[in-house]
């Protein structure tokens, strides 16, 4: 499946963003999850259209909320620059646009979800698109496992018996072993007004009568 050859890219776009930090497999597949879902979302809005970049910026924007979608559709401008600038008949597509996720295995699942053909330019846009949200949610996961590292490193407080500041301590030390998970990818997700409106409306994000986490909160 498409979905396994991400495990890889996820991951080093996590160590380009928080080294110090690891996905548990259980993030990984949600991260797969929610990309796949966001990929079959934009599909969906293209279907019967031409697949050119202006009707997949109108896609975009329609699945993307308002700064996501404004700072999305920015990166593959940016992407789309630097392939018509580059050699294109050498290196593979990622490597011409500087993209760490594959363009073919994404192109291909894309083609089968719509049932259209996508040139070059289209692949690099939504895979772009794809690099971009998987960035902005990794990056919020991990810095809100920083900061919760921070938090219980710098606690003190005179009133607590040793013990207890033992403890505490123990369980920093722990946590900044600890691989990131798939509840903090979740919690991190729920953090964002702009993402949690998008994730809401994934299945991989829905609680299964119908109800969106952010009805929830």
């Amino acid at each position: 499946p498409v979905s396994e050859l991400l495990d890889v890219p996820i991951s080093e776009i996590m160590n380009q963003i928080h080294p110090e930090i690891e996905l548990d497999n259980s993030a990984l597949t949600l991260m797969q999850n929610i990309l796949m879902n966001i990929l079959k979302m934009i599909a969906i809005e293209i279907q019967g259209k031409e697949c050119e970049i202006s009707i997949l910026e109108v896609a975009l924007k329609k699945c993307f909320n308002d700064n996501v979608a404004k700072y999305a559709l920015q990166e593959c401008t940016n992407r789309l620059d630097k392939y018509e600038k580059c050699d294109q008949t050498s290196d593979s597509l990622e490597k011409m646009c500087g993209l760490v996720i594959p363009v073919e295995p994404m192109r291909i699942q894309f083609e089968k979800l719509c049932n259209i053909t996508l040139d070059n330019k289209a692949a690099i846009f939504i895979t772009t698109s794809m690099e971009y949200i998987t960035a902005e949610i990794l990056e919020l996961s991990g810095n809100i496992q920083r900061d919760r590292i921070t938090n219980i490193d710098n606690y003190d407080s005179d009133s607590d018996s040793e013990e207890l500041k033992h403890i505490l301590k123990n369980c920093c030390e722990e946590r900044k072993n600890k691989l990131l998970l798939a509840p903090d990818v979740m919690i991190a997700i729920t953090s964002d007004e702009e993402i949690v409106i998008l994730c809401d409306r994934l299945d991989c994000f829905n609680d299964g009568n119908g109800n969106g986490r952010s009805e929830e909160r």
